[in-house]
């Protein structure tokens, strides 16, 4: 009966850490980028909820493209995020979605830095769209 009561006692106490891995796709089919989302229960130690944020804030993702490649960051985000692309895709925008598919924002990517301000936008998650001629990739961008 004491061993049953701690195992009860200890599941109920056990933080759980779990986590989200997502895979990009390009047109062909090949993966071009691997995210890892680590997802923390609400009631988690405050301590261990800032050093995760800090980290997060510091991942910048990368994707590699034929020429170059296109880093996204910081991401998660309190407001802006910085688009750099390794060599400049023609004609392209830079679209910003919810998850509902309502386009927010559209921006031309014009040279290889681009910011996009989402200080006026909600905490959550959002699609972030860079396409151009020969070239289209997908993100998912965190507001806090």
């Amino acid at each position: 009966m004491k061993n049953a009561i701690i195992l009860i006692l200890t599941l109920f106490t056990t933080t759980v850490f779990s986590q989200t891995i997502e895979y990009t796709y390009d047109p062909a089919g090949n993966r071009v980028q691997r995210g890892v989302m680590m997802l923390a229960p609400p009631n988690a130690d405050n301590a261990l909820q800032a050093g995760a944020e800090e980290t997060a804030k510091a991942a910048e993702e990368k994707t590699t493209i034929a020429d170059g490649e296109v880093r996204i960051f910081p991401n998660p985000t309190d407001g802006e995020i910085q688009i750099v692309v390794g060599r400049t895709i023609e004609s392209a925008t830079v679209q910003l979605f919810d998850l509902s598919g309502k386009l927010l924002k559209e921006a031309p990517l014009r040279g290889m830095q681009h910011s996009l301000d989402l200080t006026n936008y909600v905490a959550g998650q959002y699609i972030l769209i860079i396409q151009g001629r020969g070239y289209w990739q997908e993100w998912r961008i965190i507001k806090q």
